[in-house]
């Protein structure tokens, strides 16, 4: 007989296995609308030397993961395993967990063993596995590192995840912060990151073995929905939080969602959710895929919006681009700009259904006004308290509500980077065929550049003629933030 049908559940102890059956047999309830494919749940753990199944090994498992670099520590169960098994999980060696319905799984987990454990509990011999996600590096102590006063954040936090020695796969930060100081560093490699990547505004992670540094609202759509047909729990939980970073103070609210076991969520994760209480295109944070030996659920926490106020301070903030600033105004007049730079090229799936409208809750209508507003919010602006899907509106509000500056159209006005552009305000009302974008660099003479959503139906660039539009200056000030 086979080690593995030996150890498998038909030759298992029965205590453990018992209860667990009988838990089963007991309960009248099930969950109510949910497929019933939903229910075909298994799971695979592998190394080099042993593959373990769920259908004929008794095993749990809490895998966390989130997005800052510090590795995550998964811990896997497994009962009664003969002793020859239990050596065949060694410190250091690589492990993976592929788990979900039917034949629909993935990877949750690909790691490095930490640490092996085995105890006894009654009858039943309990073989705990820890595992490292994605970690092939180990965490160091900088001595010290002195970086130079006019060093920026972003330089500090490139150089520090270059110790890494992993793969660096995308770096962009989303703000900036220059030191009118020398800038030590010592400690944890680990929580410097963490540091320097919340001054930068941006989430840290790996995956596959590779550095990713970018926003922390940009991520990957993995074109699901969450909602009670795909195995929703219960009803979304709205969460707020709060941090001060250097002269950025971040709001950041969002919801935390349980669900039947799903493989495709994962750090950075873009998801549909679609409930009574709340619906729209969030970005996943941080969660848990969790089994019991019985049931397997996934919990995610994820970002609905992060609005940031600049607070006052003695050294300076500015661009990616290298335009220095000291005022909270110009910070997050680039933070917006910045966020509308990201999105070119991004194009609406037709009859004007795009993420933007989808997100804000007015999607398949005319979306350039839709686009300036998510931008705002993305930002760390917030949206306006007018009818900002309207393109004139925008205007209107700057001249007769005060709402920015208002430039009316041949006023010899010179356009400047993250001013609003509005075309076909006459100044008294509204005209239906207006457009509204940004712009995207200070205008040069008689033409400018633009960021402008719903232009041949996708977030484009063009270079305009500054005589026939109407600008925008909005109230970049801390206390819009």
């Amino acid at each position: 007989m086979s080690e593995r049908i030996y150890e498998g559940r038909a030759a298992v102890n029965s205590s453990r296995l018992i209860s667990a059956l009988n838990l089963a047999l007991s309960s009248e309830d099930t969950l109510p609308g949910i497929p019933g494919e939903l229910f075909d749940f298994s799971a695979v753990i592998e190394t080099d030397k042993t593959i373990l199944s769920s259908k004929e090994f008794d095993f749990e498992f809490d895998i966390p993961f989130d997005d800052d670099i510090v590795p995550n520590e998964a811990e896997i169960k497994i009962y009664n395993l003969s002793k020859q098994t239990i050596n065949n999980f060694k410190k250091d060696n690589a492990l993976t967990i592929t788990a979900g319905y039917g034949a629909d799984t993935g990877i949750v987990l690909n790691g490095k063993i930490s640490a092996v454990k085995t105890k006894h509990s009654g009858v039943d011999k309990i073989t705990s596995v820890y595992v490292l996600d994605n970690a092939d590096y180990k965490d160091i102590d900088i001595v010290e590192q002195t970086f130079t006063a006019g060093t920026t954040a972003s330089y500090i936090l490139r150089t520090l995840l270059e110790k890494l020695n992993l793969n660096i796969a995308v770096f962009e930060t989303r703000r900036d912060h220059k030191y009118d100081k020398d800038e030590s560093v010592k400690g944890s490699v680990t929580e410097a990151i963490k540091k320097y990547a919340d001054i930068c505004g941006s989430a840290v992670y790996i995956h596959k073995l590779q550095i990713y540094c970018r926003p922390i609202w940009k991520g990957d759509n993995i074109h699901f929905t969450v909602c009670a047909d795909t195995g929703m729990i219960g009803s979304p939980e709205q969460f707020e939080e709060e941090s001060t970073n250097e002269e950025y103070k971040d709001s950041i609210t969002g919801y935390k969602i349980q669900m039947l076991f799903q493989h495709r969520m994962a750090t950075a994760a873009i998801v549909n959710v679609s409930s009574k209480d709340c619906n729209g295109s969030f970005r996943v944070s941080e969660g848990t895929h969790s089994f019991d030996g019985l049931s397997a659920t996934t919990e995610i926490k994820c970002l609905e919006n992060i609005t940031t106020e600049i607070v006052e301070t003695s050294t300076e903030s500015f661009s990616s681009e290298g335009t220095s600033s000291d005022t909270g105004s110009s910070s997050m007049r680039e933070m917006v700009i910045q966020t509308a730079e990201a999105e070119i090229g991004v194009s609406e799936t037709g009859n004007n259904n795009n993420k933007y409208g989808a997100e804000l809750g007015q999607n398949g209508v005319a979306w350039c006004g839709i686009f300036v507003a998510w931008c705002l919010k993305k930002g760390g602006f917030g949206l306006p308290k007018f009818n900002y899907a309207s393109a004139t509106a925008y205007a209107y509000a700057a001249q007769k509500s005060g709402w920015g500056t208002y430039h009316a159209q041949g006023s010899g006005y010179t356009p400047k980077r993250g001013d609003i552009f509005v075309k076909g305000y006459t100044g008294s009302n509204f005209n239906s065929n207006g457009h509204v974008g940004f712009v995207k660099q200070n205008s040069s003479g008689s033409t400018f550049a633009t960021v402008e959503g719903n232009s041949s139906n996708k977030v484009n660039s063009r270079v305009l003629n500054v005589n026939s539009y109407t600008f925008v200056t909005p109230p970049y000030t801390p206390d819009n933030g």
